[in-house]
């Protein structure tokens, strides 16, 4: 009886052993995978993403999160302890990949690839010229220039309203004339981007009355004397409030006539003893550049008798 007992436990005992081997849980039979969403993606530098990581195949649907090129030069990662991250890309733009690696499985793994380009510039608009003055009438040519953007044009503005402001010719993407009004005042010329409208410039142009044309006029404009004989002459001046002229005689000498009774607006020429032509100059205090001069013809010689 016994030689049959041994062997039935013996086969009760490989039973049990072959019973167990498949009593396991049937996941761990399967495939382990990971997957994460997005799997690629593109991002401005400094940008950031939500990446999300799916684990199939085990209950333990945990991930461990790395950056392959490393961090911080490669970017960096929050929220690291969930399924969902938050990667935020570096200044430095490149290809950077996220990876997550399955916690029941570290064998098994997931790369979600980011193309990070280089953060966009700040758009900036210049006029030139910033600031003009300019006369009544006058006409004055503005350039822009942007900045930050490749699309550098820009739309034109005055901004003050009405029909005594100005206008606007020529018009480019980056340059206007504008002509001013016939008022004197500040106005305003406006460039906006069009890539970004809350982007601007303005020039501002002082717009002031044409200064008035100063002449001289004198009386007598010629004359002739007498040697040792006295002539008394006036300055006009137009163009300015300013009516006042300094007196001079042109020839240098000392038989060229003497001054005399200087005023503002007159003054007595005295000819000298010798015959000759002089003159007498009359110049604006207000515009040293505008002058008026009388003619001076001295002789001995008695004038000639009024025709019958």
């Amino acid at each position: 009886m016994k030689r049959y007992i041994i062997p039935f436990i013996l086969l009760t005992i490989a039973a049990i052993a072959l019973v167990g081997c498949g009593g396991g849980s049937s996941s761990d039979n399967n495939v382990v995978t990971v997957t994460i969403t997005p799997m690629t993606n593109t991002v401005a530098a400094g940008s950031s993403v939500n990446l999300t990581a799916n684990v199939t195949g085990t209950v333990n649907k945990g991930v461990q999160w790395t950056i392959v090129e490393g961090s911080p030069g490669g970017g960096t990662l929050t929220n690291v302890k969930s399924n969902t991250v938050t990667y935020t890309a570096p200044q430095t733009a490149g290809v950077y990949h996220v990876k997550a690696t399955s916690v029941a499985n570290p064998g098994k793994s997931a790369n979600a690839t980011i193309t990070v380009t280089a953060a966009p510039g700040a758009v900036s608009v210049t006029v030139n010229p910033a600031t003009a003055t300019i006369d009544v009438n006058a006409a004055l040519n503005i350039t822009a220039i942007v900045t930050g953007s490749a699309n550098n044009a820009v739309t034109w503005s005055i901004v003050e309203s009405g029909a005594n402001v100005g206008t606007l010719t020529n018009k480019t993407s980056t340059s206007v004339t504008y002509t001013a009004p016939s008022v004197a005042g500040t106005y305003h010329v406006k460039a906006t981007s069009a890539a970004d409208t809350s982007k601007s410039a303005t020039a501002t142009i002082t717009v002031k009355d044409k200064p008035a044309v100063i002449s001289v006029a004198v009386n007598p404009v010629s004359a002739t004397l007498s040697p040792n004989e006295a002539i008394l002459i006036t300055a006009t001046v137009t163009g300015t409030t300013n009516n006042a002229v300094t007196w001079n005689i042109v020839e240098s000498g000392a038989n060229v006539g003497t001054l005399s009774d200087k005023t503002d607006t007159s003054v007595t020429y005295t000819s000298g003893l010798l015959d000759g032509t002089y003159h007498v100059k009359a110049t604006s205090v207000a515009d040293t550049t505008k002058s008026a001069t009388t003619k001076i013809t001295v002789s001995d010689m008695p004038p000639p008798p009024p025709p019958d």
